[in-house]
């Protein structure tokens, strides 16, 4: 009857994240600042997608100053159009952004892993060159760019088992054949290695897509399924209830993005 502002702090937020509207709306968000870097746009490439993981593993537990770690198999070249001269699709790669004093360091871990250095720009030089910044071609990025391509492709969102072994994507990817594509993002959350897999999928009957889901799970991999509108059926919304609790505080007429929730009538 009577609204009112709540602020929410540390892991309270995720009351809010993720919840599409049912659990409050966001009037003002504060964010920590961290001091500015200079990161330089990296490509190693690889003989092989298990050298990527292996080698991503071992940056991600360096020392390493990397903003972003995001293996790509060389299925996706022809999607990194303004990347080509570097990316062939001969090799599998690793694309990331790596604090300028730590580059040299980088692709010598890379080396150590089979890795060749394909490329190390400075953002002048990414402008200069009209190349693709590297960030834009992490996360679900690499899906729009496919779709720009080829209209044929969806994609899933798969947290991979921990640790993730080189073995097993390798295997996954003997499994589908050209109906997946692999690419894997490097996370942290609270403070460990989360790897996301945003693969490609070659769509054909949501049967097949369900099909393909079942594999990954019987894998050990978690599945966030981004083919639903039920928040309860994506695979991450709520599991203890807690969200559902505060959604039952800030929100008892049930007026918030109606018919989101499988739960809420």
């Amino acid at each position: 009857e009577t609204p009112h502002i709540l602020t929410l702090a540390g892991d309270d937020v995720g009351f809010v994240f993720h919840s599409w509207g049912t659990t409050g709306i966001m009037l003002e968000a504060e964010l920590k600042l961290v001091p500015a870097e200079t990161w330089i746009d990296c490509i190693a490439t690889f003989p092989s997608y298990g050298d990527v993981i292996a080698f991503g593993n071992a940056a991600f537990a360096s020392d390493l100053d990397v903003f972003l770690l995001s293996a790509v198999e060389r299925r996706f070249a022809p999607y990194y159009k303004r990347l080509s001269q570097y990316f062939d699709g001969s090799r599998d790669a690793m694309f990331a952004m790596v604090k300028a004093g730590d580059v040299d360091r980088y692709f010598a871990l890379a080396a150590a892993h089979n890795g060749h250095r394909a490329m190390a720009v400075s953002p002048e030089q990414s402008a200069a060159a009209n190349l693709r910044r590297i960030h834009e071609t992490a996360f679900n990025h690499t899906t729009l760019m496919a779709l720009q391509v080829d209209r044929g492709w969806t994609y899933l969102q798969v947290v991979m088992p921990n640790p993730f072994e080189p073995a097993l994507a390798e295997a996954q990817m003997r499994r589908f054949g050209d109906e997946v594509l692999m690419h894997h993002e490097y996370t942290r959350e609270k403070g460990r290695c989360r790897i996301g897999g945003l693969p490609l999928i070659r769509y054909t009957t949501e049967q097949r897509l369900n099909e393909i889901m079942r594999s990954f799970e019987a894998d050990g991999c978690f599945i966030n399924n981004p083919h639903i509108f039920k928040l309860e059926d994506g695979g991450r919304f709520d599991p203890e209830g807690r969200k559902m609790a505060f959604r039952a505080s800030v929100d008892p007429l049930g007026l918030l993005n109606p018919g989101k929730l499988r739960s809420v009538s």
